[in-house]
């Protein structure tokens, strides 16, 4: 059987396969519900920038959510989503770089350089990302937890490590590029994960243009 990676007229407007494996829950019930477009579509809706942020920009980053929202049709426009988020991204980083220089500075050029430049600025910050506040919490939790197991703190530690806003920075601005690069010169592998590509760029963009500036 030969697989069809372009799709016939007629199915257009099919979803793919792989969207018939997620589900959702039913807070109210408990019970998991099959995921629908609408479910699909309200999750990268959530995920935008405000209108402070340059149009530019944002129409950069409304490229990157449609072609997320249409990989429910087309399942190999995820890492296309991410990428295209990812580069938004840069030109947010670089926009706020040039506009930030003084007379006998440059601004860098590069994603990761870029990036590097607005944390160690603290253009962006990284314990107002979505994602790290989820990771602090859920450590937190973590930490409560083991703790009413274990008396010595050594202990606890060992099985609930940390990850302080430094490690997390030099985290990010190391994984960031990387996955652009990898995502941009070709690569097999394609994660469902563009929604939090998606909203961590998001993240980033909205401390870059501040809206009291």
């Amino acid at each position: 059987m030969t697989i069809q990676y372009f799709k016939s007229l007629d199915e257009v407007y099919s979803p793919h396969p792989n969207q018939h494996l997620f589900g959702v829950l039913d807070t109210a019930s408990g019970e998991v519900r099959p995921k629908t477009i609408e479910d699909h579509y309200a999750a990268i809706e959530r995920v935008s920038l405000l209108r402070h942020v340059p149009e530019t920009i944002r129409v950069s980053f409304d490229t990157a959510r449609n072609l997320f929202l249409y990989s429910w049709f087309v399942w190999r426009l995820l890492p296309v989503a991410s990428l295209y988020a990812y580069i938004t991204l840069e030109y947010a980083l670089g926009i706020r770089a040039r506009g930030s220089m003084s007379s006998d500075e440059t601004a860098p050029r590069g994603l990761g350089p870029l990036l590097e430049l607005a944390l160690s600025r603290q253009w962006v910050v990284v314990e107002e990302l979505s994602q790290y506040r989820r990771i602090d919490r859920a450590q937190k939790q973590a930490l409560e937890r083991w703790r009413s197991i274990f008396e010595e703190e050594e202990l606890v530690l060992n099985w609930a490590p940390q990850v302080n806003p430094d490690s997390y920075a030099r985290q990010i601005s190391q994984a960031i590029p990387a996955l652009r690069n990898e995502l941009a010169h070709g690569t097999e592998y394609l994660s469902p994960s563009a929604l939090s590509t998606l909203e961590l760029c998001r993240d980033m963009i909205l401390q870059l243009f501040p809206e009291h500036t």
